[in-house]
C-alpha cells in the first residue's frame, strides 16, 4: 500500500511465506519454516525514514530441539543535506530463540564469534550520489555484537569495520 500526505509519501508493505519442510535443524525432515514481516518507507521533505520488522515459526529449529520463533527489526532514517550527500545510520537486531546467529552472518567479512542467540548492529555512513540512482557511492562505520550462546551461557562476541560500496544501475 502507498499514499501521500502533505510533503511526503508513505510506502507500507506486508510479507508471508511456508516453506514445508524448510525447518529444522536438518533440511528435509518433515519440519515447516514460516515466516512473515511488516515494512514501511515513509519520506518527508529530505527526511526518509526505513523500517522493518520480520518474525518466523522453525519447527525443531533450536539448538536444542526445540521449536525457534525468532524475529528482528531494523530502522533506517537517513538526511539528504543536498542533491548529492546524505547521511545515513541504521540499527537492527535479531534475536533467534535458540536457532543460532553468527556474527559472520550480519555482518560482511567479520569473524564468527561463534554461535550466539542474539545479534545487534549499528551503522553511521553516508552515501555520494555521482549520477542520482544510477551511480553513487556509500560508506560508512558498521558495529556488531552477538552475544548469549545459544545453549543459554553468556558470552560476547563483537567486531567493527569500514563498509562501502559503488552501486551502478544500467
Amino acid at each position: 500500500m502507498k499514499g501521500k500526505f502533505t510533503d511526503g509519501t508513505y510506502l507500507l508493505g506486508v510479507n508471508f511465506g511456508a516453506l514445508p519442510d524448510q525447518g529444522g535443524r536438518t533440511v528435509g525432515t518433515g519440519n515447516d519454516l514460516n515466516v512473515g514481516g511488516i515494512n514501511t518507507e515513509i519520506t518527508a521533505g529530505n527526511f526518509t525514514l526505513v523500517a522493518e520488522y520480520l518474525g518466523s515459526r522453525n519447527d525443531r529449529g533450536s539448538a536444542a530441539g526445540r521449536d525457534a520463533d525468532s524475529w528482528g527489526f531494523s530502522v533506517m532514517p537517513s538526511y539528504k543535506f543536498d542533491k548529492h550527500w546524505e547521511g545515513v545510520a541504521r540499527y537492527s537486531h535479531v534475536d533467534t530463540d535458540g536457532r543460532g546467529i553468527t556474527l559472520a552472518d550480519g555482518l560482511r567479512s567479520a569473524p564468527s564469534g561463534g554461535t550466539m542467540d542474539k545479534l545487534s548492529e549499528y551503522y553511521f555512513g553516508f552515501t555520494y550520489y555521482v549520477a542520482g540512482n544510477d551511480l553513487k557511492f556509500q560508506a560508512g562505520y558498521v558495529y556488531g555484537q552477538t552475544n548469549d550462546t545459544v545453549t543459554g551461557g553468556s558470552a560476547k562476541a563483537s567486531s567493527s569495520g569500514v563498509r562501502s560500496q559503488i552501486q551502478m544501475q544500467f
